[in-house]
């Protein structure tokens, strides 16, 4: 062999070490300066040189050294001209290569530090599922450190990964280097959670991860989602719906709810004009104005209107919309659109409540009245200004305030016990106007709740109880009169056991002494015993309500008496006038009651005229016809005697004219007037079925009319006048009579007219005398007020042994027992005349 084809040992010894070791630049100069050719041939050479220029070549691709010039191959290319030539030229291509890396080489470490600063994770993830490369962004997302990341596998990192969604798009990459994209909701070992955006693209490395946090993002659009759903459940439960209209492109939005509301299927939408038209046709005009002029100045609208659905139900809607403007130009109407069906009408029941409520206040005599739980006052019905005045003036004012002092706080209580508890009081209390009056109220509350049963406001019903409260003191006044009525008449029975004697003993005496003297004695004495007689009868009418003796009476004869007694009595500068027609018809009445009546009306205007007047009595007819009637609650279709009693006083004030009529009212001094007068009269003129007006100016005087009926009947039993008295057949006659003075003077003056008189002091000794003589006797006279036995158990006891029997019945009262209506009985009222005593026998023996 020759030896320049030996190999050199250190030859082989480098190339094995570059094989086995990696090349580094030093070593490489050291190799060019050995001497590898000389125990070689030239091929063999030739061989080393590409072997070298190979080497060369890797190294600079390899480790992107520093330049290297061609110069530097040293002898390498002594051997060979082309290949030299071709490492010259390769050389230059590899150092024009290695600058185009050092620039690719700077520019990879600019974008990498772009990459660094990305608000986007970025990471490179090996084949190995090693973390390469991580951004602080992609740290920030994975809630890991870089330095903690990097060289670890994604499954040391986070445990459990491998079973994810996301992994298995990221083996997709990986494997299949497509790239894959995908929202990840991701759970973080502690606990909390995140949702990324993440794009994944295969690399040379592996893959490569681009992360974008949308966890606000997506909360935002979870609240949106949340609000819009809310917002449907919203406009289903309150039946609204939204519209809105594109005017450039005239195209048209609606919700669902709106569809709803229109009955139409969502997927046909109609166009403008025939939504327009499915409002009532008196609605269309409001809704075509309100969109013009909100498309002409933004003027937005708001109108409820009728409408009609696709399946023809009428309902009610509410239409709401505004304009909005772009340089000036109207291009989109927006707006609500809600079903206020259910609103409207319960708007009509309520208002319909409140009519119905209105039309009660306003149309009962009670007050009604509404107040807050504190007490002030929110309604008042009309009732009130009948009492108050004008009711709105209330709505100012504390309505206690009106209320008596002496009752207000007690008032004020029971009010705020029933706004605290809701348990309703009646209260009676007394109110002031603002004149002084005082009037008497009762009064109701109850409380009104609202739907969650608060109190919230109270109604008060309110009635004014005046005239019940004064009929409740009448009536106190007629059970204390009742009372007196009660004593009375006892003593009205004593009285007239003393008067009737006398009375008798008069006409007995008047028999006997016949002289001048004696009779004027007589007659003054019997006078005087009727007036007595006459006065216990008004105070038992009065007293008792016990009617007189009802007989036909001429209105003239009781004037011109009347006249008689104020020309003797009345003050000279007091005159006295009549004027009647002279066919006045007759009135059925007591003829001393009527007297009274006038002479009271007369002494009132007497009383009334302290210097001196006129007194005019009138009476005439008057024909009372319906209208009249109508006006006059106390009168009836007739004919009546209309008397009229006037004077020239001082006249009666209005508030004291209001009760003139009232029991014991007196504007009198005391001692001077009881308040008896004017009641007397009332109550007289009412029980002759009459009634009574009055008129009178302050200053001009007063005028009392009294209506009373003309009688149109018979006329009642009359007794016989003295001489009518039939002469007497000497008929037994059993008188029967507790009061001894009665009895004796009675019974003398029976047996002085012929008739034979048998006594008994009570009905024992009456019947026991009538069942031994009863054959015998004609006729008993008994008292009707008597100890053990009265009069009618007697007249009852004695009517057994024979039902014919004649009976005179005296009492100091009118009976009211069923045996006033017996043909056989006459009742005479104490005291009595003995000439009327006798006529009343002569009619019951003698009559045919």
């Amino acid at each position: 062999m020759n030896q320049s084809l030996r190999p050199n040992p250190n030859f082989i010894f480098l190339i094995i070490g570059c094989i086995l070791c990696g090349f580094t630049w030093n070593f490489y100069q050291t190799l060019l300066q050995q001497d590898f050719h000389t125990p070689f041939t030239s091929t063999l050479s030739f061989v080393c040189e590409v072997l070298l220029s190979i080497t060369l070549l890797w190294y600079v691709y390899r480790n992107s050294h520093s330049d290297i010039h061609a110069g530097d191959l040293g002898t390498i290319s002594d051997h060979n001209e082309n290949l030299r030539t071709a490492n010259h030229q390769l050389i230059q291509e590899i150092t024009d290569f290695k600058k185009l890396s050092d620039s690719i080489l700077t520019s990879e470490a600019k974008y990498r530090h772009a990459l660094d600063d990305m608000i986007e994770g970025c990471q490179i993830i090996g084949f190995d599922w090693k973390y390469l490369y991580v951004n602080k962004s992609a740290s920030i997302h994975g809630q890991r450190k870089e330095e903690e990341l990097i060289g670890h596998t994604m499954m040391e990192m986070y445990p459990g990964i491998e079973l994810t969604d996301m992994f298995e798009k990221l083996t997709c990459c990986m494997n299949e280097r497509i790239p894959q994209s995908m929202e990840n909701h991701f759970t973080f070992p502690n606990g909390t959670a995140g949702c990324f955006d993440l794009k994944i693209q295969p690399v040379s490395e592996g893959i490569f991860i681009l992360s974008v946090d949308i966890s606000a993002r997506k909360q935002i659009e979870e609240q949106l989602r949340k609000s819009e759903s809310m917002l449907v459940e919203v406009g289903k439960l309150a039946t609204i719906g939204g519209w809105e209209i594109d005017l450039v492109t005239m195209e048209m939005f609606w919700t669902l709810q709106t569809f709803k509301i229109y009955d139409i299927d969502p997927t046909q939408m109609p166009s403008i004009e025939e939504a327009i038209n499915f409002y009532a046709e008196e609605a269309r005009p409001l809704i075509t104005e309100a969109v013009n002029l909100g498309m002409k100045d933004g003027t937005p609208w708001d109108l409820e209107v009728p409408f009609i659905t696709a399946k023809g139900k009428h309902i009610w809607v509410r239409s709401l919309g505004k304009g909005e403007f772009k340089d000036g130009k109207c291009v989109r109407l927006v707006g609500a659109f809600q079903d206020i069906t259910s609103r409207k009408t319960a708007e009509e029941e309520i208002r319909e409540s409140h009519a119905q409520f209105r039309m009660i206040s306003e149309n009962i005599a009670d007050m009604i009245a509404v107040l807050d739980v504190d007490g002030r006052r929110i309604y008042n019905s009309p009732s009130y200004k009948s009492l108050f005045g004008n009711p709105d003036a209330l709505l100012c004012t504390d309505p206690f305030e009106e209320i008596h002092h002496e009752d207000r706080e007690h008032i004020r209580k029971l009010f705020q016990e029933t706004a605290n508890t809701g348990i309703g009081h009646r209260a009676d209390y007394r109110i002031e106007l603002h004149d002084g009056t005082i009037r008497f109220i009762e009064s109701q509350g109850s409380v009104i709740r609202d739907e969650s049963g608060k109190i919230i406001q109270v109604i008060v019903v309110s009635r004014d109880t005046t005239e019940k409260k004064l009929l409740e003191m009448q009536f106190l006044r007629a059970q204390r009169m009742e009372s007196i009525g009660t004593l009375a008449s006892g003593i009205a029975h004593d009285l007239n056991n003393v008067l009737a004697p006398i009375l008798l003993s008069v006409n007995f005496l008047s028999t006997k002494f016949v002289d001048e003297q004696s009779k004027k004695m007589l007659h003054m004495l019997e006078a005087s015993t009727k007036r007595g007689s006459e006065l216990i009868k008004q105070v038992l009418s009065f007293a008792r309500g016990v009617e007189g003796e009802f007989t036909i009476v001429q209105v003239r004869h009781l004037i011109e008496e009347i006249g008689k007694i104020i020309t003797q009595t009345f003050p000279k500068s007091i005159s006295f006038h009549t004027k009647f027609t002279t066919n006045l018809p007759s009135i059925s009445a007591d003829s001393t009651q009527i007297h009274q009546v006038l002479m009271n009306l007369c002494v009132n205007a007497r009383d009334a005229m302290p210097n001196g007047g006129r007194i005019d009595i009138e009476a005439d007819t008057i024909e009372l016809d319906e209208q009249y009637v109508r006006m006059h609650i106390e009168a009836k279709i007739g004919t009546y005697i209309m008397i009229k009693v006037s004077d020239q006083g001082m006249g009666i004030p209005p508030v004291v004219l209001e009760r003139i009529f009232e029991p014991f009212y007196t504007t009198k001094e005391i001692n001077k007037g009881t308040g008896l007068g004017l009641s007397t009269v009332l109550t007289i003129i009412k029980s002759h079925k009459g009634f009574i007006n009055v008129y009178s100016e302050i200053g001009k005087g007063t005028t009392f009319t009294i209506y009373l009926p003309v009688h149109e009947g018979h006329q009642p039993f009359q007794t016989m006048s003295h001489e009518k008295i039939a002469d007497n057949k000497g008929e037994s006659i059993l008188l029967v009579e507790d009061e001894e003075s009665i009895r004796e003077i009675t019974k003398l003056t029976l047996e002085a007219r012929g008739y034979t008189v048998l006594t008994a002091i009570d009905g024992t000794e009456a019947l026991a005398t009538y069942a031994q003589l009863g054959s015998k006797i004609s006729l008993v006279i008994t008292d009707m007020m008597m100890p053990y036995m009265d009069g009618t158990a007697t007249i009852r006891a004695i009517q057994k042994m024979n039902p014919d029997v004649k009976v005179i019945a005296v009492s100091g009262l009118k009976q009211d027992s069923d045996l006033v209506n017996q043909k056989s009985i006459v009742f005479l009222l104490k005291p009595y005349t003995s000439e009327k005593l006798l006529s009343i026998i002569s009619e019951l023996l003698y009559r045919e």
